[in-house]
Parts: structure tokens; C-alpha cells; sequence
């Protein structure tokens, strides 16, 4: 379909030689182009709202930001190329993930985990990977089991 489009000479291509679906309806815009028609105007428009950032850290996410980025500087950094060379993790990274709550992150309190959410769970899996993205994939799938 698309070779016999582009074969056309472009004065014959547009909208209405495309197959339509029966669930696909174009607006007059659309198959108009150029269109007299004003353009309908929004109450806010996209282009002059300013974006806000997706994510806003709390004071706990930013708490745990720190920690983890601080556990990961000084424990993960110094065995990175080692645990690359032997093709397998340290056990005493693991044990530190463990010991800090890092591989319960979202389990509940009441059941010995950190009792965070979902957002404290990727802000800790990006602050691993900073570092080495195997540890943080071990953490991430461990965490999502």
C-alpha cells in the first residue's frame, strides 16, 4: 500500500485514498488541511503551560536517595570491576542490600520490610544502576518477585 502511495504523483495523495477502519473517523481538520476554518481554541493551551517535572521527591524519598546513593558509592564502587571479572556478585553486596532494606523496599513493615512504596523502590533501583546496573537489576527483580 504505501510503495503505490508513494508511486502517485503527490497532487493525487491525501487522507481519502487511505483505508479507513470502521472505528477510524478523521475530523474535517484532517481531510482539510487548509481549511478556512478557525482553529478551536483550548482553555489551556499545551504549548504556553510551562511542563511541571513527573516526579517530585518527598523528604523520604530524598532521604533514601542519599543513603542508597551513599551504600552504593562505598560499597558497590570498590568491587564493581571485580564482580565483572568473576562474572558473579559479591555475597557482601548482597548482604548489604538485605541488611539495608534495599531487597524489601515495598514489603510491609509488619512482615520485616521497609514498608515503602513504589516510587522509593525506582528511586532506589536508579541510584544502584548510577553505579553498576547488575546490582541494580539484582535488586529490581528481587523486588518485584
Amino acid at each position: 500500500m504505501a510503495l503505490r502511495l508513494l508511486s502517485r504523483p503527490i497532487s493525487r495523495l491525501s487522507l481519502r485514498n487511505l483505508p479507513l477502519h470502521s472505528h477510524v473517523q478523521f475530523g474535517p481538520s484532517l481531510l482539510h488541511p487548509f481549511s478556512s476554518t478557525p482553529r478551536r481554541k483550548f482553555s489551556a493551551d499545551l504549548l504556553e503551560t510551562p511542563p511541571n517535572p513527573i516526579f517530585h521527591l518527598t523528604e523520604t524519598e530524598q532521604m533514601l536517595q542519599e543513603t542508597v546513593s551513599r551504600f552504593a558509592q562505598l560499597n558497590v564502587l570498590p568491587k564493581v570491576r571485580e564482580m565483572d571479572e568473576v562474572e558473579a556478585m559479591d555475597e557482601g553486596v548482597i548482604e548489604g542490600l538485605f541488611e539495608n532494606g534495599f531487597m524489601g523496599i515495598e514489603i510491609p513493615e509488619e512482615f520485616g520490610g521497609s514498608g515503602m512504596g513504589f516510587g522509593a523502590a525506582i528511586v532506589a533501583i536508579e541510584e544502584l544502576a548510577k553505579v553498576d546496573p547488575s546490582v541494580s537489576v539484582l535488586c529490581d527483580v528481587h523486588v518485584r518477585l
